[in-house]
């Protein structure tokens, strides 16, 4: 079954360019909350890896530790940029999808869960500075446990 749901973003730290694509997903968890199925996740603490590429260059890849709920379903790495919306999102069986729109870029992404881990693709269009380019980031991710108290 598919659900849609319609939501902008609020509050937040500007990001500089190449941080956003790893940061974007962070709007999904707050969009996410409330919705009356969802994918498949084992709630607990999780490893999630972050690898961005754009033109040239390929960003060392970045791995944090998170507690995911059903509440909270995409990993967040830093605050939300201030200047984004998220238009649209699809909650798809164990797969989440969404498009995001930023001040100098545009993207979409979609994780998809299968129990105790996920992964997921960001494609981010970048304007800005008069230079265009587009970056990709990869997210892979496992649940290690419970979260710590």
């Amino acid at each position: 079954m598919n659900q849609e749901v319609n939501t902008l973003s609020d509050g937040g730290a500007m990001m500089n360019i190449i941080s956003k694509p790893v940061v974007l997903v962070s709007f999904i968890a707050l969009s996410a909350c409330g919705q009356a199925q969802g994918p498949d996740v084992q709630e607990g603490e999780w490893e999630v890896t972050y690898t961005t590429k754009m033109p040239g260059m390929t960003m060392p890849a970045a791995t944090v530790r998170q507690c995911l709920t059903k509440e909270m379903l995409i990993p967040q790495q830093q605050e939300q940029p201030a200047d984004c919306e998220v238009p649209k999102i699809t909650v798809d069986g164990d797969t989440v999808s969404w498009e995001i729109n930023c001040a100098s870029s545009k993207g979409s992404g979609s994780v998809t869960y299968q129990g105790d881990q996920m992964s997921g693709t960001i494609k981010v269009n970048v304007n800005s500075g008069g230079m265009a380019f587009e970056m990709e980031s990869e997210i892979t991710g496992k649940r290690i446990g419970d979260c710590p108290l």
